[in-house]
């Protein structure tokens, strides 16, 4: 049996079409079910996960500790130091400390012993803001 050159690029071009349409069902199949693993996670949960990861993986508070600093102002950033209580970044007595050793941490890439033990006690404090600006899927996807 021969097949036509024009029949083969139209069941190429079909099964490719298949193809994509089968790719988008699966991805909207795993959002979906990304969903239903999201509701059965209550904040309670997510709250106690992320305060442990930040009071014990020194990963996780450094990564925190310079994403909060990025969400101070610019005035904050200058006069390291809390001026504006507007629910983000640092409060008002971690201001001084904690932008010190995020500015350390981005101009040297670690902190001392010392210093990872004061990030590891302070940075649990921040976990609704981490849980706020994090990868919700990935962050339950943690959490299972």
């Amino acid at each position: 049996m021969k097949i036509t050159v024009n029949y083969r690029i139209t069941l190429i071009f079909f099964l490719k079409k298949i193809w994509i349409s089968h790719k988008k069902f699966l991805s909207l199949h795993r959002e979906q079910l990304i969903l239903l693993e999201m509701d059965k996670i209550t904040k309670a949960q997510v709250k106690e996960f992320v305060k442990q990861k930040l009071a014990s993986d020194p990963v996780w508070s450094q990564q925190a500790l310079l994403r909060i600093y990025d969400f101070q102002t610019i005035e904050e950033k200058k006069s390291k130091d809390t001026r504006f209580h507007n629910g983000v970044g640092f409060t008002g007595t971690d201001g001084r400390i904690l932008t010190s050793m995020a500015i350390q941490l981005k101009k040297y890439g670690r902190l001392s012993p010392k210093q990872m033990s004061i990030v590891m006690t302070k940075m649990p404090k921040y976990w609704g803001q981490i849980v706020k600006i994090s990868d919700k899927e990935k962050l339950y996807s943690l959490i299972k």
